[in-house]
């Protein structure tokens, strides 16, 4: 995650929810071991994804509604992008989770299809998606700005207090331009949610995961909320879920310190 991404959220979180939550903030996901059975989602678990040719990879869009709780409601469409098994004895589907949060799950499997290791490209099929508000998902996070901010740079802040104006300025922009309902509906949580569709309809038992940065934390509330829904799972560059978004700033912050003085010796 980086600095522009942790400024963002705070902001986000300072201009939605005063810093605290809201009555109209979503509650927790409720654990439930098989959603593709509760009769309110059947239609999403049950789509075929229609995949055509898009320029090497096979591609598709994925329905998935903007609140679980309100299925008949609003849906997003994402992007889904695939590179097909490349032998003959074809093990199933691998899902790879992009980092950020922020990345194109679609981007990143044009970007690292070709440089995987042979036998894991010629046993699955590699499959990527850009999550909901990202990339080509519609709807998607806008946050166009115009002119400079109205406020000031608070004082005593002298590193970053330039920057205070301007995300909170970005954050408005993204709340006018996004919409509440959709904003309040593009955390980790509901992302899982997808992910819970996406294995059922890339005709995945149990599903095989690959994270990377942000996408680890994908996988680790997945793997909570699913713990029996999982045949393999790699993390690589696991996200600190124990920490809370301030607790998680200053400690990638010591990390970097750490790593930086380290390498400058």
């Amino acid at each position: 995650m980086s600095w522009k991404c942790v400024v963002l959220s705070v902001a986000l979180v300072a201009g939605c929810t005063g810093g605290t939550a809201s009555p109209g903030s979503p509650s927790p996901v409720t654990k439930v071991d098989e959603p593709e059975r509760e009769a309110a989602l059947t239609s999403f678990y049950r789509q075929t994804l229609d995949w055509r040719p898009c320029d090497a990879f096979h591609c598709a869009k994925l329905t998935v509604p903007v609140d679980y709780r309100r299925p008949d409601g609003p849906k997003f469409t994402l992007p889904v992008i695939k590179a097909v098994a490349t032998g003959p004895e074809r093990l199933g589907t691998l899902v790879a989770g992009a980092g950020g949060p922020g990345q194109s799950g679609v981007a990143m499997v044009k970007d690292i299809a070709g440089t995987w290791p042979a036998a894991v490209r010629e046993r699955f099929d590699l499959v990527g998606f850009d999550p909901r508000g990202i990339g080509g998902s519609e709807p998607r996070l806008r946050c166009d700005t115009e002119g400079e901010p109205a406020s000031k740079a608070p004082e005593g802040l002298p590193l970053i207090g330039a920057e205070v104006p301007k995300t909170r300025q970005y954050a408005e922009a993204c709340l006018r331009g996004t919409g509440e309902n959709v904003l309040r509906h593009l955390g980790t949580d509901d992302v899982v949610s997808d992910l819970d569709v996406l294995r059922v309809v890339t005709g995945q038992e149990k599903l095989n995961y690959l994270g990377y940065s942000y996408g680890t934390r994908i996988g680790q509330l997945y793997a909570d909320r699913f713990p029996k829904k999982i045949r393999a799972m790699v993390l690589d560059g696991v996200d600190n879920t124990y920490l809370d978004w301030r607790a998680d700033t200053v400690e990638q912050a010591k990390g970097m310190e750490d790593t930086l003085l380290t390498y400058a010796k």
